[in-house]
């Protein structure tokens, strides 16, 4: 590892990047206040500040994700204006966010290749793009497994996901920001060795840590911000980690870990032989009042789990927890709440606050009871509660109105902090309280941990900052894959000890081994064989290979009703099936499309019936059947175009944009119509399904092309893989240059334009058409889409998988016919499907919590 020294005399550079007099306002916020910055080619320059500095609104300018309200830019001599993250990504500008902005539901490779996303339809050659991608990887040492969803990997490997698409687009400058917020140390060196690198190659780095040991580690400059002000740039040669900090804050921070001796009470917590299974093992540890307990160890050894676990968010499989002296079963949060128990979560943003709720609602939310008469809240008792621990608290600005979601990473946590002090807790678990905060509000999160255990209130800290977890902790626990190997006292525990122990080395440097005992824990029994089995069939089920139990589930059912009944099975029998249902799959097509995006399509089965009798008023007219099927198309298409600009530019949700579509669409028809049916249509207009190869008419195969093209499209072109990434992270897609809006609005447009296809082909079918013609279309295709495997909430599905679902659905109500059984069943059916569909989704996404799946 390169010192700062070397690394300086590395980076010396021309100006990449200058910004002059940058100023950005938000309402009633100063953010930036006529800052200057630059960084030179093969620089790492750190950009540090106190939470709510201007830092993260700093570098979205860069990024361009925001627009500044007066300064300029200066780009490799030229000034110029970043309106996109697209355009600060065509000239060399890569982001990487705290929390790393990819799509979860797509693979590496395609969250590597998202930022090269940028002309549609172009078609995607996965061979030359894994190739590309490899080939980078290995330039800067970097080992990805390509084709593996990004919901299964570490953060540290997210994290370089993150650097490979900056790779990718040969970016000349990358912007870090708390990279290392959620590594563990093995991880942090790791990153350091690819900044390095980097920094060889002379790429500029901008890096934001609030850990000030990686600032002179890594940086060549440092630029100081304070209260949205440019406090000055310096060379990290000539400042010292004291003076940095108080340059930052603009006060002294005396002590940087204050802990205050604190008496120890009686036990509190008592836990003894905890389990659950692929978390952790034969847990037991006590906690007494006014005692702080510290849990170490590396990332995923299961010291979060533990403390979830005591809170109720997790169900362990054995063992037992006492608390105050009494056996105790915590099921839920509620109960531990009840008991004196609360729980400050690792992620604030997820499991801490409520964003969409102001600074009041957030800190009264556990204590609403309490404050309330006949449970009727009073608001001045939430707003004096409030206020005391605004002040107690020094939470910034004091405005019990202000969503928390504009305020600080700092003074939210303090907003998660100050919720369960006013619940009077007896024990409180902090689940690394000072990540991505600033050195100050850490200083004032370790006072706030002194009074509380002084006061006698029992802390479990859990921390991944070694310095911070032995300051202030009275005992420390050690664990490791999911184990307790070691406890030290204060006056015991150092840093090298604790971290021989959390990754197994023992004093001559050798990696200890687990006992006979473990190791035969982990042989597998007929139990685990069973078990393997039933991983099999969920997987097959509920994995990506969907279609494969849709398949084997159509084979079954035909095959069972033909034991009865011989010709279910016969080729007009299959004929008659897939002719109805043609055009459904053409629908579900363009449903899937929209619901991978992140929307819903309501009005598809009105449309149809505007569609078909716009269809057969043509054909009466004696316009031809190929002009009449594209204006069909174009209809469509024209009113999915309304439904998507409503939904996507009016930032109106589609369900209720549809829905109001759905309405007036139907009125309209009625109106149109009168309520009468499209009669005596001409002979010809019925001509396509006279066409026929095998038995099976031209409509059918039409409908077989569209599903293999739009699968090809969705997997190999430009467009189809933007549609995924819409779906499954607006925000990622955003930031890498795909155009959110448009995508998700031509998503409408496509289901539009299947549909007017699909009308097209149900008109052409039969000899008169129904003015309400499409009811309950909408109910059946979205049915379908679920359980094909599409994710109602967007991110991943796939058209074969619901037409596959259309076939069995249509083969469940032919078979019943069959069989002579009431029709009535077949929406009991689909129902029982459906729920059946999103239940195993559900227990496969549990058991994968538990590690059995």
């Amino acid at each position: 590892m390169c010192d700062a020294q070397t690394q300086h005399n590395i980076g010396a550079g021309e100006t990449l990047l200058s910004l002059r007099r940058i100023r950005k306002t938000f309402p009633g916020v100063v953010a930036l206040d006529g800052v200057d910055f630059d960084i030179r080619r093969g620089e790492v320059h750190a950009i540090v500040g106190e939470n709510g500095a201007g830092k993260s609104t700093l570098i979205k300018i860069i990024a361009g994700a925001y627009q500044p309200d007066e300064g300029e830019i200066i780009w490799e001599g030229n000034e110029v204006k970043l309106r996109t993250p697209n355009e600060a990504l065509s000239l060399g500008i890569a982001t990487i966010y705290q929390e790393p902005m990819l799509c979860p539901d797509l693979s590496v490779a395609e969250n590597i290749f998202l930022s090269m996303l940028s002309k549609s339809f172009r078609i995607i050659s996965w061979r030359e793009i894994n190739r590309r991608v490899n080939s980078l990887l290995e330039q800067v040492g970097i080992s990805l497994p390509l084709n593996s969803p990004v919901s299964q990997l570490s953060q540290a490997q997210r994290q370089m996901v993150e650097i490979a698409k900056a790779l990718l687009r040969d970016a000349k400058l990358l912007i870090m920001d708390e990279p290392t917020s959620s590594l563990s140390e093995a991880e942090i060196e790791r990153l350091f060795d690819v900044v390095i690198k980097l920094k060889r190659r002379g790429v500029g780095i901008i890096y934001i840590s609030h850990r000030i040991e990686e600032v002179f580690r890594l940086a060549d400059r440092v630029t100081v911000l304070r209260d949205g002000k440019h406090v000055g740039t310096f060379d990290v040669r000539d400042v010292d980690e004291e003076s940095l900090i108080q340059l930052m804050v603009g006060r002294p921070i005396d002590q940087y870990y204050w802990r205050a001796p604190a008496k120890h009470g009686e036990v509190l917590l008592q836990v003894t032989g905890l389990r659950m299974r692929n978390r952790f093992s034969d847990i037991s540890f006590t906690v007494h009042s006014g005692e702080v307990v510290g849990i170490a160890g590396l990332v995923g050894s299961g010291r979060s789990s533990i403390a979830q676990a005591i809170f109720g968010i997790l169900q362990p499989d054995s063992g037992e927890v006492f608390f105050c002296g009494e056996r105790v079963q915590i099921k839920s949060p509620a109960d531990a709440i009840r008991l004196g128990i609360v729980y400050v979560p690792e992620d604030r943003l997820k499991q801490g606050i409520i964003g969409q709720m102001n600074v009041r609602e957030n800190l009264t939310l556990a204590v609403l009871r309490q404050l309330s008469k006949a449970y009727i809240t009073s608001i001045r008792r939430e707003e004096d509660a409030s206020k005391a621990i605004v002040e107690s608290l020094r939470i910034h600005p004091p405005d019990l109105k202000r969503m928390v979601r504009f305020l600080s990473g700092g003074n939210q946590q303090k907003v998660v902090l100050g919720k369960w002090l006013l619940c009077r807790p007896k024990l409180l678990i902090l689940d690394e309280p000072t990540r991505g905060i600033d050195v100050g509000a850490k200083a004032e999160v370790h006072r706030l941990i002194g009074e509380l255990a002084k006061s006698g209130v029992g802390i479990l800290l859990i921390s991944s900052e070694l310095p911070e977890l032995l300051a202030m902790s009275d005992r420390v626990l050690i664990m490791r894959d999911g184990r307790i190997v070691g406890e030290m006292s204060r006056s015991e525990a150092t840093q090298e000890k604790v971290i021989s122990l959390a990754i197994g080395v023992d004093g001559k440097g050798l990696v200890k081994t687990v006992s006979d005992k473990q190791s035969a824990e982990k042989q597998p029994t007929q139990r685990s064989k069973f078990t393997m089995l039933v991983k099999g069939m969920l997987n097959l089920l509920l994995s990506g290979r969907r279609e494969q139990a849709l398949l084997i589930s159509l084979i079954v059912i035909s095959l069972l009703t033909a034991l009865k009944r011989p010709d279910f099975l016969s080729l007009s029998n299959i004929s008659d099936i897939l002719t109805n249902y043609a055009y459904s799959m053409l629908v579900a097509i363009g449903m899937t499309c929209v619901i991978i995006s992140g929307g819903i399509d309501l009005s598809v089965g009105a449309l149809l019936a505007l569609c078909s009798i716009v269809c057969g008023v043509l054909a009466k007219s004696g316009l031809m059947l190929g002009l009449i099927a594209l204006v069909s198309l174009l209809l469509g298409a024209l009113c999915g175009l309304v439904n998507g600009a409503l939904s996507v530019y009016l930032s109106i949700p589609p369900v209720i944009v549809t829905l109001g579509m759905m309405s007036i669409i139907r009125g309209g028809v009625l109106w149109a119509t009168g309520g009468y049916w499209v009669l005596d249509l001409p002979q010809w207009f019925n001509s396509p399904y006279q066409l026929k190869f095998l038995q099976l008419p031209l409509p059918v195969y039409v409908a077989l092309v569209i599903v293999i093209l739009s699968s090809l499209a969705l997997r190999y072109t430009v467009f189809g893989r933007s549609i995924y990434a819409v779906g499954s992270n607006p925000e990622a897609a955003r930031l890498s240059g795909i155009n959110v809006a448009l995508t998700r609005c031509m998503s409408f447009v496509i289901c539009g334009a299947l549909t007017g296809v699909g009308a097209w082909l149900y008109a052409t079918r039969f000899t008169a058409i129904q003015s309400n013609a499409g009811i309950g279309l909408e109910l059946f295709v979205i049915a379908s889409t679920v359980i094909g495997g599409t994710n109602i909430f967007g991110g991943s599905g796939n058209v074969i998988g619901s037409s596959l679902a259309i076939v069995l659905l249509g083969t469940i109500a032919n078979a019943l016919v069959f069989l002579h059984v009431s029709s009535y069943w077949e929406n009991a059916i689909e129902g029982l499907l459906i729920l059946l569909a999103v239940g195993l989704d559900v227990m496969r996404w549990r058991m994968k919590q538990r590690g059995v799946v």
